[in-house]
């Protein structure tokens, strides 16, 4: 397990910024144009354990990858940014061995397989 730079504790809750480095590889994948998470935030309750992980995130959709502007949030667009927070999330867990099921991947093994196992 790695040290997490917490950035904020309060009211028993723990946040974490997540390196953009790290946020820039899990988009790799991604076409420019539908990389839209930008920056992303881990967050713990601790006394709630496994349950008290989530992911917080920053997104920016300037267009539409596949339609027109209709002039709202479209489910096309609302998946593939919880498709990233996902892959960041999971990727992050996996990271800093967070996620007891998971033990069985490591950091590389999560890249390798982002889009063929996950």
């Amino acid at each position: 397990m790695q040290n997490l730079e917490i950035t904020e504790i309060k009211q028993n809750i723990v946040r974490t910024s997540i390196e953009d480095s790290f946020v820039q590889k899990v988009m790799k994948p991604y076409r420019t144009n539908t990389t839209y998470l930008q920056s992303a935030e881990f967050v713990q309750k601790p006394e709630e354990g496994l349950s008290g992980l989530t992911m917080e995130g920053v997104f920016n959709i300037p267009e539409s990858c596949y339609i027109d502007d209709t002039g709202h949030f479209n489910a096309v667009e609302y998946n593939i940014c919880y498709n990233q927070i996902g892959y960041v999330f999971l990727g992050h867990c996996i990271k800093h061995g967070l996620i007891p099921a998971l033990s069985a991947y490591d950091e590389a093994t999560f890249f390798e397989k982002q889009l063929s196992n996950m």
